[in-house]
């Protein structure tokens, strides 16, 4: 075998080997699949083959109860002479199993219909330096692959080129989680590699395992470029931080920090003299996943890294099998009493004829019987099987052919209802097991944005230097401390400290500009954020407008005065840290870092500026039910920053994922530290239509809603209210600003006791992030107790983890409660 296969199996192993703790995966490397092993990209969703189909239906079949019964009932007829009739057991019995097998098997062959469309359609790939079309199933882990506008990515993939000249692409995941904002994702390495080049690529990809995650993924890309990888004269911009010597001494160049050279090369243009090996630590902002889709992009190329089973949509989809509702749980139990109740006949009928031919008398008076019957323990076997056979009938088997043809005609009617309709697709019903699920639903899990509301932020207020705006039609207009509209002032004349507010609106974001025919003078946004969006665009409706966030660089206009950002490191946005930073440097050389983020991550890092007053101000913006966000800046001292980003660097290579994270956040915490507070912006996000009818019919039928949201609490309260959540008499009890678990315990308490005094009220809950998380590691039981007791609950800065904990412990504090 090659160097690299071999190398490629002592690095990664497989996902449960202990070999190595990443994958190492050769660029461009030839690798057949009985030589590698990593999976077929093979979709599999299917359950059967036509070659298992029949003992694996017949297997899955009988292990439910109540067909095992009957399976044993039609044997014991057949086995034991009695007046009853075998087939009367025997034929019904097979019409079940056959109902049965014909839904699920008919349900199967769909899902096999599904997958052949994804497994066979055509994929474009380089291999070995030669471009080719294969089956989707057969892309292979190392494989160059080439994905056009609109199409499908058909694995999970590191992005090396893309035909914007920017080096970024779109996607929609709305196969993945749900959303349907259109996602960027960028080139790990800033180098100009072109699609003709890809035939003498040579390099390495290191990355983690497979996991679940969707939004987790870290490792390193390696390429190596030779003196005759590129035309001699060709324009490269490196984007590093590269370290030069001169005569007059050593000196340090700022530019990105994707590339780290093994010999002298120049500064500002590559022109590959040398080898050069490029070097880009990899994130989830460089994974293509499979299941979502390419827009508004020509083409890209990316490496397969993983394939079939091992793709996050694999990992994440939940393994196909029969499935018991509620229902045929609970019929089991009556068919566990009823079982008693036959074996208890039997028994007595049994005792009952022993006594009566073993009595004296028996000959004289039974006579017409024949002779006295031999008493032995095989005889005493056959009459109690015999009395089984005649007593089975107390479980009817009509029952079960009721309820197969029930659920496979129900299907029908789902696909049937014009109210399921989405546009001119009908409702699709993946199993007929779990149809009479619907109706015994009693928790209702949901987020607040884009499910209760609409999802489409429009900017209203926001908080600078100690006073309130709010922005109509492009005019800043400045509120009372009251804060009517009726008395607000225009604002003619900008201070400083509003103009840096609105800069720092205007780039620190991962908003694009998009590339069309718009006539207006502001360009069109596209954002995987709407909140990013939406104050984007009012920062240019004000006179600050986005032109341009190509490669590395911000383009403004500033009120009038174009202004060119140099994007040096952006800090990206996670659900534990809950704000993101850029860093940029402006055109007198300094640099300048723009943080924004919820203020429980933010104002503990924020040393000066109108604290109290911004306080006030977002506490206001949140009881009106708008979304907030605080903003803040400062500005580094060049060296170190370099310094700092170094460590960054380094972090963001680690492939290990306990140490990566750890040494992320450090790094991180160093560079967003002592920051100035430049205000808070207020979104709104409306109510989508008929939610409080909604919510009321969902009470009316014994539903228990949780709204479960990252919101700040007086906005999720807000709109509780707003949407009729909270009904008009419902008591509050607050569990929030919790610090400790002894403070925990003492609340929670003091919450029992007080439900426990008036156990007629109506209760709702209102519990933060911080609280959730001490009361579920401390105290579960009591918060279970009260959680489960309230007849609305709303739980606030949440992370996704945070959520999940929520959903299992109602999952596990009621076996009957579906979800």
């Amino acid at each position: 075998k090659p160097l690299g296969i071999w190398h490629t199996h002592l690095a990664m192993g497989s996902k449960q080997s202990n070999l190595g703790d990443s994958r190492v995966i050769p660029l461009n490397t030839s690798i057949s699949q009985n030589d590698t092993i990593y999976p077929e990209n093979k979709v599999k969703s299917y359950k059967y083959t036509k070659w298992n189909f029949l003992p694996k239906n017949l297997y899955e079949q009988f292990r439910r109860f109540a067909n095992f019964y009957f399976l044993c009932m039609t044997i014991l007829s057949f086995a034991v002479e009695t007046s009853v009739n075998p087939y009367t057991s025997m034929v019904p019995l097979i019409f079940v199993v056959t109902v049965t097998a014909v839904k699920q098997g008919y349900e199967d062959f769909l899902r096999h219909r599904r997958d052949d469309k994804v497994n066979y359609s055509k994929v474009s790939v380089v291999r070995n330096g030669c471009a080719q079309e294969i089956e989707c199933k057969k892309v292979r882990v190392g494989d160059i692959v080439c994905v056009r506008n609109n199409q499908d990515i058909p694995c999970d993939m590191v992005l090396l080129i893309s035909s914007a000249h920017d080096a970024k692409c779109h996607v929609t995941t709305a196969n993945l989680d749900g959303e349907t904002n259109l996602k960027t994702l960028e080139c790990p390495l800033e180098c100009d590699i072109k699609p003709d080049h890809l035939s003498i690529l040579n390099g390495t990809i290191t990355c983690e395992h497979p996991t679940m995650d969707l939004y987790q993924f870290h490792g390193n890309v390696k390429i190596n470029l030779t003196k005759n990888s590129f035309e001699s004269h060709s324009d490269k911009i490196n984007p590093a931080y590269i370290e030069t010597e001169s005569e007059s001494g050593g000196h340090v160049e700022l530019c990105g920090g994707s590339c780290r050279r093994k010999s002298t090369c120049s500064f500002k243009k590559i022109g590959v003299k040398t080898d050069v090996e490029y070097y880009a630590p990899l994130s989830s902002n460089n994974l293509l996943l499979r299941g979502s889709s390419l827009r508004n992009t020509e083409f890209i190329y990316g490496c397969a890294v993983y394939t079939g089973l091992e793709t996050k949509l694999a990992l994440n989809s939940v393994i196909t099998r029969n499935k018991f509702s509620i229902v045929e749980r609970s019929i089991n139990v009556f068919l566990a009493f009823f079982t008693v109740l036959l074996i208890s006949e039997v028994l007595l009928s049994v005792t009952l004829q022993y006594y009566k031919e073993t009595r004296p008398d028996y000959d004289n008076k039974m006579e017409y019987l024949g002779p006295r019957p031999d008493s032995s323990y095989t005889y005493l076997l056959t009459e109690s099987l015999t009395y089984v056979v005649l007593y089975y009938y107390v479980i009817p088997i009509s029952l079960y052919i009721t309820l197969e043809l029930q659920r496979f005609l129900g299907t029908f009617f789902f696909e049937w209802d014009l109210k399921m309709f989405n546009d001119d697709q009908s409702a699709i019903c993946n199993t007929s097991d779990l149809n009479e699920e619907l109706g015994q639903v009693k928790y209702l899990f949901s987020d607040k944005t884009g499910t209760l509301t609409e999802n489409d932020m429009c900017f209203r207020r926001c908080s600078v230097d100690g006073n309130v705006y709010y922005e109509n039609k492009g005019i800043l207009y400045k509120l009372p401390e009251c804060g009517t509209t009726i008395k607000a002032q225009r604002v003619d004349k900008w201070t400083p400290e509003l103009e840096k507010f609105f800069t720092a609106m205007a780039l620190c974001h991962s908003v694009q500009c998009c590339l069309d025919n718009n006539t207006t003078s502001i360009p069109t946004y596209q954002a995987s954020s709407p909140d990013e969006k939406a104050l984007v665009e009012a920062a240019a409706r004000c006179g600050i407008i986005l032109l341009s966030a190509e490669s590395s660089y911000i383009t403004l206009d500033v009120r009038g005065t174009l202004r060119k950002f140099r994007k040096l490191q952006e800090l990206e946005f996670t659900s534990d840290r809950k704000r993101m930073s850029v860093i940029v440097k402006d055109e007198t050389g300094s640099v300048l870092l723009f943080c924004k983020g919820a203020e429980v991550s933010m104002l503990p890092i924020i040393s000066s500026g109108p604290f109290q007053e911004t306080i006030t101000h977002y506490t206001d913006f949140a009881m009106r039910g708008l979304r907030t966000l605080v903003f803040a800046w400062k500005e580094l001292d060049r060296v170190d920053y370099l310094r700092l980003v170094r460590d960054v660097q380094q972090a963001r290579g680690a492939v290990d994922t306990d140490k990566r994270d750890g040494l992320i956040n450090a790094a991180y915490n160093v560079l967003e530290s002592n920051l100035v507070l430049l205000g808070a912006t207020a979104v709104e996000d409306k109510l989508q239509d008929q939610v409080p009818e909604t919510l009321e019919q969902l009470r009316a039928a014994g539903i228990k809603v949780w709204i479960l949201t990252g919101d700040k609490v007086e906005t999720a309260l807000n709109i509780a209210h707003s949407c009729g959540h909270f009904k008009p008499g419902t008591i509050r009890l607050f569990l929030v600003d919790i610090i400790s678990a002894n403070t925990c315990y003492l609340k929670l308490q003091d919450l029992k006791m007080q439900m426990h005094g008036d156990e007629m009220n109506q209760y709702g809950l209102v519990a933060d992030g911080k609280s959730v998380q001490l009361a579920l590691a401390h105290d579960t039981e009591t918060f279970q107790e009260i959680a489960l007791a309230c007849t609305a609950v709303v739980c606030c800065r949440l992370s996704p983890k945070q959520k999940a904990q929520l959903v299992r412990m109602v999952k596990l504090s009621d076996k009957k409660a579906v979800t």
